[in-house]
């Protein structure tokens, strides 16, 4: 009886696999000549393309869908240029910050990565990997070290290895990565794209582009600095940046920022849903902790910088950055510099363009009420005293800005 039941299961099992192989192929996510791999001690899915031609340094994969060859996408083991890290959280000014890499005609920038992987992982637990490489996660996988293996392959153009979901994020259209507010240098890929192309097919357009470049970089607000260790050991030329600001800003900032929060206006303090304090600040402490080890590891590759200090002295602030990075900065990153802090329109919450960005750094301060800042003092206790901002009455009474602030949104 149970030599039936163990054939009846190993039948159910083979024709679902069938089934979901047959539904792949049907919506076009695989080639015939495509098999299943199951490791032995997980239930992870692994999905990849054979070919004759496949060999241990190159790969050239028959496209299923096309019936062309698509050109090899595998990137080198180690790319030459230097590579940049910009770690931080929200409501941070670090838009702004990324520009300065982005407006670099010899930078690779990509604006968070990690975003539209998370994005894709609540909908589903298939990846695609170009080009035409699939991954099923289980519920026992640790995406932590997932996301620092992508980012290492990132950092070296080994595309095949890092899956669609960030190289050409929300489909069909990829606003959050067509935006023309970001990937100011990767034109052609943008224009691939979302041209109803095969998404792929136009993957070796960004491995040019990363192979090209001086600089290859990005920013994420969804990596820890204890996850740069690795990294850091792995890549000689990486350097992180560590971008902080006052958490009291950050926090105030989402509320006015992000409708959720701004339904529950109208409510006691007490009473309505916050942000995540505990949260944030927690993740604060432990990056300084992580800060503090990996500085006296690393001395000269990690650094910390502060949005007030940025937004007082911009340009000085953009060249200490392009300094640690051992280049010089170009005239065009400094003439964007230059133009956006001195601008006549502030262009919103999610730009990067200020009238005044001194006085957006600290108009928070008329603006928070002081029980919520109290409740951030007492939870962020660590993080405001290691960098300097002293606790909120102190902050009040030196830059409490008139009450025809107190009306304005918050931005940046």
């Amino acid at each position: 009886m149970a030599w039936k039941w163990r054939s009846v299961t190993k039948t159910i099992f083979m024709v679902l696999s069938s089934v979901f192989m047959l539904a792949l192929i049907y919506r076009g996510f695989l080639g015939w000549n495509t098999v299943f791999l199951l490791p032995a001690e997980s239930d992870n899915i692994h999905i990849r393309p054979t070919s004759r031609n496949q060999t241990v340094d190159k790969r050239i994969y028959d496209d299923g869908d096309t019936g062309k060859i698509t050109q090899d996408i595998t990137g080198s083991q180690n790319v030459s240029a230097d590579k940049v890290i910009l770690m931080t959280y929200g409501r941070t000014g670090s838009t702004w910050f990324g520009h300065l890499f982005d407006y670099n005609p010899n930078a690779f920038y990509y604006f968070e990565p990690f975003q539209s992987l998370k994005r894709h992982l609540v909908r589903s637990k298939i990846l695609r990997y170009p080009p035409n490489t699939f991954r099923i996660l289980s519920s026992k996988d640790n995406i932590l070290p997932m996301i620092t293996q992508i980012a290492d392959s990132f950092l070296n153009c080994r595309f095949s290895e890092v899956p669609l979901q960030i190289l050409a994020p929300d489909p069909p259209t990829h606003m959050s990565f067509t935006d023309e507010g970001r990937h100011k240098q990767l034109t052609s890929y943008k224009t691939c794209i979302t041209s109803g192309k095969d998404d792929a097919s136009c993957v070796p357009l960004l491995l040019s582009a990363c192979h090209n470049a001086s600089i290859v970089a990005f920013k994420t607000l969804r990596m820890k600095i204890e996850m740069a260790e690795e990294l850091l050991t792995k890549n000689p030329s990486l350097k992180v940046l560590h971008l902080v600001r006052d958490p009291r800003a950050m926090l105030l900032s989402m509320e006015t920022t992000f409708p959720y929060y701004r339904q529950f206006e109208k409510q006691p303090v007490e009473q309505r849903p916050h942000a995540d304090v505990k949260g944030i600040c927690a993740d604060m402490e432990d990056n300084i902790k992580a800060y503090i080890k990996l500085k006296s590891k690393f001395p000269d590759r990690i650094q910390d910088l502060r949005y007030e200090d940025m937004v007082q002295e911009p340009m000085a602030k953009a060249v200490e950055v392009y300094k640690f990075l051992g280049q010089p900065m170009p005239w065009v990153v400094q003439d964007w510099v230059r133009n956006s802090t001195s601008s006549n329109v502030d262009n919103g919450p999610y730009g990067t363009s200020r009238v005044d960005p001194v006085r957006t750094a600290y108009k928070w301060i008329p603006s928070i009420m002081p029980k919520f800042a109290e409740m951030i003092d007492a939870e962020c206790k660590m993080p405001i005293q290691h960098y300097g901002y002293g606790n909120f009455f102190e902050l009040k009474l030196k830059y409490d800005l008139p009450d025809s602030y107190r009306t304005e949104k918050l931005h940046f």
